[in-house]
């Protein structure tokens, strides 16, 4: 699975940078591609989603379940994991070169509220540690309860967002300040 993830994360980037770089039909190369990556037996749904001068487009492929005929929207969630470190990696690097932001920032720079406890051994919790994941903060507060942990690997999105779909960042940040 996480081989067509990529893919179909390639296949977006790729499409972007196509479109961007020539003058080619952006909904036929859309078309294209989704095409090709849902004819893999195993690929259910495909979306890509394109912003380009002001405009965004969708493109939704496949059904969001496998045997189904509901098919996704701009709308439909999808478990893509670590590829996400990706694309904050890539916003970051973006906001460093136009010095919008330092790795060397303490985080608590950029939130509204004292957090003292956002350190480890006195020193300040720093953009970089961030961008590297070696902040120590956990990935899910409250603790992943086991109805996410014993969940088919297709639902775990759809019960994330219902658990904690309610939470604030204020919230995760005082649940934090709380555990430690």
């Amino acid at each position: 699975m996480k081989s067509n993830l990529s893919l179909c994360i390639t296949g977006t980037l790729l499409l972007t940078s196509i479109v961007f770089s020539q003058n080619i039909n952006q909904d036929e190369l859309a078309g294209n591609l989704g095409a090709d990556f849902i004819k893999g037996k195993e690929n259910a749904a495909l979306s890509i989603g394109v912003y380009n001068n002001g405009g965004i487009s969708y493109y939704n492929y496949g059904s969001v379940k496998i045997g189904s005929k509901n098919k996704p929207d701009s709308k439909t969630i999808y478990e893509i994991g670590s590829i996400t470190k990706s694309f904050v990696s890539l916003i970051l690097a973006n906001a460093v070169i136009e010095k919008k932001i330092s790795l060397e920032d303490d985080i608590r720079k950029y939130l509204d509220g004292n957090y003292k406890n956002l350190e480890f051994d006195g020193k300040p919790i720093k953009i970089a540690y961030l961008a590297n994941t070696t902040s120590g903060i956990p990935n899910w507060l409250p603790v992943t309860p086991n109805e996410i942990a014993n969940a088919l690997p297709d639902s775990t999105a759809f019960l994330r967002n219902r658990i904690y779909g309610k939470y604030t960042k204020k919230d995760f940040l005082t649940l934090y300040i709380q555990l430690h």
